[in-house]
């Protein structure tokens, strides 16, 4: 069980090191006279997106050796740490459709 946590811990730690580097790389892209307003935090998400879907990539990678190796428990964490975020917006998404309507 230890080295599950450890393995998810890794990962989301990994994954918040990316959201706190987004920040500045956000801000850099744009020209410094437009450092207020809607275009920084559109930039910072887009960032942000650009990231995660790396890191995503990066962990369907992993899951497909952790398989060749057998660490089921491994993979299964893995798949779920790919697919919650997603799966949280979209329902999350749909309860706001159905509260708002």
């Amino acid at each position: 069980m230890g080295v599950i946590v450890k393995h998810i811990m890794v990962r989301v730690s990994i994954l918040m090191l990316l959201m706190v580097i987004s920040v500045p790389v956000g801000q850099s892209t744009l020209p410094s006279a437009r450092r207020c307003g809607t275009g920084d935090i559109l930039q910072i998400i887009a960032w942000f997106l650009l990231f995660y879907a790396l890191w995503s990539i990066g962990l369907l990678i992993e899951l497909f050796f952790l398989h060749k190796k057998g660490h089921i428990s491994k993979r299964n964490c893995n798949l779920v740490l790919v697919l919650l975020p997603p799966v949280y917006q979209f329902f999350r998404w749909i309860f706001d459709i159905m509260i708002n309507s």
